[in-house]
């Protein structure tokens, strides 16, 4: 956020939490980039309407896959052959999913999805039990 105002382009960057701490995160992050602007030596500062965080996807909490994750990760690796994680990276697929259907997203938008890792969680027997059972859905 504080490159994009910085460099003034015209893309926003959302967020979608995995697992509680709102608005606690939003603020570190507040305060990170607006540290960050500072050793930078530069004037743009962030400020908490900049910050956009997604809570609507968590389901049970951290690192407990939600059947929205499980079918957006079975989705994904169908069509794509792309494997996801289920504690991050499946979740936030899942909002990305639910967005584009939901038509806040819509054909019109650019969107560059960031895959943050999280490839331990995929060779977990409970990881492989949930996926075997994830129905994908089209998108």
């Amino acid at each position: 956020t504080l490159g994009a105002k910085a460099c003034a382009v015209s893309y926003s960057l959302s967020g979608i939490a995995v697992s509680t701490g709102e608005p606690e995160k939003t603020y570190r992050a507040f305060h990170a980039a607006n540290g960050a602007a500072e050793m930078l030596g530069i004037p743009t500062r962030v400020e908490l309407d900049d910050l956009f965080t997604d809570s609507g996807f968590m389901g049970e909490g951290y690192g407990i896959p939600t059947k929205e994750c499980l079918d957006a990760i079975a989705l994904l690796a169908r069509t794509e052959g792309i494997l996801v994680d289920p504690c991050y990276t499946g979740k936030a697929l899942a909002g990305l999913i639910a967005h584009v259907r939901s038509g806040v997203l819509t054909a019109e938008t650019t969107v560059i999805f960031l895959h943050t890792g999280g490839a331990p969680g995929m060779f977990t027997a409970e990881f492989a039990q949930s996926f075997d059972q994830a129905q994908p859905t089209s998108a």
